[in-house]
This record gives structure tokens, C-alpha cells and sequence, in this order.
């Protein structure tokens, strides 16, 4: 039986989460077809580069969508293709007018972020024409129509043995790794600091940032203010994680909606201990893993300080939980299996 091809297309050009989880989906897959990225994008770059064997990579300018898409009705006349896939639902409009011109084509469209979600983002003309795929339950209720919940694939590795060599030696280092952002409740750092600064603990603790600064960050004055506090250092953005995870002692992620939460995987996978918070995906995710612990409680009471003592606890702790999570991580191992991704998604053209 001749597998089957389809048209896969990855609006971003950048190499987060979404275009990783699509790089190990590639991997794997029993499909063939091809793959439309932004030209010379970091994506466009690292597709080109790995030669896969049953996908051709094309480039698209990021600037002309209508093009894009006029290209691939072209390409799908022929009959060559079986389906399309759109890897983020940023050009959900496109990709449901498209389905209109091809009814029985698979059009499957993943929906990753909670504006995606929306009401307003799912036309009438073309929301019950198209195969929607979340990665959460937390996404799941959000949608307006039908879908198929299938958990991102991660590929967990073995730890290295390699000794770790932290930032700052003689402090507890902790690091908030992603897009520095109010969405993404970095605004919650300063009152996470002043609460250890009134246990007269903040000493004890270095907090990094890894990540782009946003204009709303930066317009804040809030990058100056957690400067100014000398606890506080912005690494910009960092493409080699393993320089990131080996020097830290825990993870903090803010968001309190997080859509799934890389990097909470990324965390366990690198098992160094998680602080969370318990809503959206991670939420989710904690709870499935047994991880509960690592999450705090949003509907408690100030959540600022549940983080400061969470981080206190980790700390004096921090040898026994460390040693817990390699337990953990062979259960995400199971849940979060590559292969078993491919198939649930292949399935559906």
C-alpha cells in the first residue's frame, strides 16, 4: 500500500515549541508529501539540513500568505495530495477557505494557543469542515468545535552524567526560560522577590531569564526594577538548552495558561525540579505525572507567596525531590511517546 502524501504547512519560521514538536513528527511519520516553512527561517534552515527522505521542503514568503495558498490549491489540483496539514492555526482563515474549494481533501488544522481558540477566530463557513487537533484538555474545552486531543510528543533522553556548573555558585539558581512577557507572568517576579526579601532569603537565590524580551516587559520599567534588585539577571535568548538546564537547580514558569507547557517536559527531561503554576496545561500535565506538589495552587491564597515558599521548600529539599524525578520522567516517557503521536496524527488523513 503506497502511504499516503499530504501538504504540510508551519507558518512560523522560528524553532519553539510548535515547529520542535513538528521536526520529531517528521521523524517519524509514515506519511510522505511536503513541507512549506518560511524561506531561510531557522525552521527552513534545519529542515533543509536533516534531508528527509520522504518530505520535500519548500519555502514560502512570510509576506504574501494569499500566495502561499494559491500555490497549494494549484499543487492540489493535480491529485496528487491526500490532505493538508497546518501545523498552528495562524492562518486558520486561509486554510478554511482553502477547504472549501476541496471537500474531500483531510484538512487537519492543530490548535496550540489559546487565542486560537477563540470564538470569533472559527468562521461559520468552514468551522465544521476542518479536522481540529488540541494538545490539552485545557484547549480542548476553550474550542468551538469538535477535536481531537492528542498530547505534543517529547523525546526524552538520558541525563548526562556531565557535572553540573551552575551561574552562580554559593546561590540557589533558578531558571524562567521562554519569552519574557506579562502574558507569560513574568510581571509576577517582583512580588515572588519581595516576599523573600521579607523572609530575609533572597540572598540565597538567583533568578535568569532566558528568553527575548517583550515590548511590554521592557515599557513596564520592569526589567530595570528586577535589575536593580541584583538577583535578577536576562540572558536574551540561548539556542543550546544544555547550556541552560546544566547550570540551573530549578525551573519556574509563571504562566497561568499555558497551553501545554514545554517546558515543564524539558524540565523533567533534564530532571531538574519544576515550579508551576496549577492552571491550563501544566496544571494538566502535573496532575496526569503525579507532579502535583510541583504546582501551586492558583485559586489559594497570594500565589506570589506560595512561590517564595515553594522555592524555599525545593531548596532545603532539593536533593530528595531531584532524586524523585527520574520516576516521573519514565511515566512521561509513555505519555508523551513520539511514535505513538505519529500514528494518532497519520490516522488522521
Amino acid at each position: 500500500m503506497d502511504r499516503k502524501r499530504i501538504i504540510i504547512i508551519s507558518p512560523s519560521g522560528n524553532f519553539y515549541g510548535s515547529e520542535q514538536v513538528l521536526f520529531d513528527y517528521l521523524n517519524v511519520t509514515s506519511l510522505s508529501g511536503l513541507v512549506f516553512v518560511p524561506y531561510n527561517s531557522p525552521f527552513y534552515i534545519k529542515l533543509v539540513e536533516r534531508e528527509f527522505d520522504n518530505f520535500q521542503i519548500k519555502g514560502f514568503n512570510s509576506n504574501a500568505i494569499p500566495a502561499l495558498y494559491l500555490s497549494i490549491a494549484k499543487i492540489l489540483f493535480t491529485g496528487k495530495y491526500d490532505g493538508v496539514y497546518l501545523n498552528e492555526a495562524g492562518h486558520i482563515r486561509y486554510f478554511g477557505l482553502l477547504k472549501l474549494f476541496f471537500p474531500s481533501k483531510s484538512f487537519v488544522i492543530h490548535v496550540r494557543l489559546t487565542e486560537d481558540a477563540a470564538e470569533n477566530r472559527w468562521s461559520s463557513t468552514f468551522r465544521n469542515k476542518l479536522k481540529a487537533i488540541t494538545i490539552s484538555q485545557f484547549i480542548e474545552r476553550m474550542l468551538p468545535v469538535p477535536s481531537l486531543m492528542i498530547y505534543d510528543p517529547y523525546n526524552f533522553g538520558k541525563r548526562e552524567n556531565s557535572a553540573r556548573h551552575y551561574f552562580n555558585e554559593g546561590k540557589f539558581n533558578v531558571g524562567i526560560i521562554g519569552r519574557v512577557t506579562s502574558t507569560k507572568g513574568s510581571f509576577r517576579l517582583p512580588g515572588i522577590i519581595e516576599e523573600l526579601q521579607r523572609q530575609d532569603k533572597l540572598d540565597q537565590f538567583q533568578f535568569h531569564f532566558f528568553g527575548d524580551i517583550c515590548d511590554d516587559f521592557s515599557k513596564s520599567g520592569l526589567v530595570n526594577l528586577l535589575s536593580s534588585t541584583g538577583a535578577v539577571s536576562f540572558h536574551g535568548y540561548v539556542s543550546d538548552s544544555f547550556s541552560i538546564y546544566n547550570n540551573l537547580q530549578t525551573v519556574l514558569h509563571l504562566s497561568e495558561n499555558e497551553p501545554l507547557g514545554r517546558i515543564f517536559l524539558e524540565a523533567l527531561n533534564e530532571e531538574i525540579p519544576f515550579i508551576g503554576l496549577n492552571g491550563g496545561g501544566i496544571g494538566e500535565m502535573a496532575s496526569m505525572l503525579g507532579m502535583s506538589d510541583s504546582v501551586v495552587d492558583m485559586a489559594g491564597n497570594d500565589i506570589n507567596v506560595q512561590i517564595a515558599n515553594r522555592l524555599l521548600f525545593v531548596k532545603t529539599n532539593f536533593d530528595k525531590i531531584q532524586s524523585q524525578i527520574s520516576e516521573f520522567k519514565e511515566l512521561g516517557r509513555s505519555v508523551f511517546d513520539p511514535m505513538s503521536y505519529a500514528r494518532k496524527l497519520d490516522s488522521c488523513f
